[in-house]
């Protein structure tokens, strides 16, 4: 995920929202619901989610330039 941020490829907040919930997923599947490390995952998606939603707008600006950027506007 941090590679994708670098590399720009997240073009709106869906898709990150769905690697999060991906990474939440295989943290369950692989380590168990109830340990340590899927625990960490939910908080960090969690925290992920609280700090999208403090910033909706400004992410939905951005969404836009990039939308407009992409149509070549």
């Amino acid at each position: 995920m941090k590679n994708k941020s670098k590399r720009n490829e997240y073009k709106d907040r869906a898709m990150f929202e769905n690697d999060i919930a991906l990474m939440v997923s295989n943290a369950e599947r692989f380590n168990g619901p109830l340990n340590q490390i899927s625990e960490i995952a939910r908080e960090l998606q969690s925290r992920a989610q609280a700090l999208l939603d403090k910033r909706a707008g400004d992410i939905e600006t951005m969404e836009c330039v990039i939308k407009m950027d992409v149509a070549g506007f």
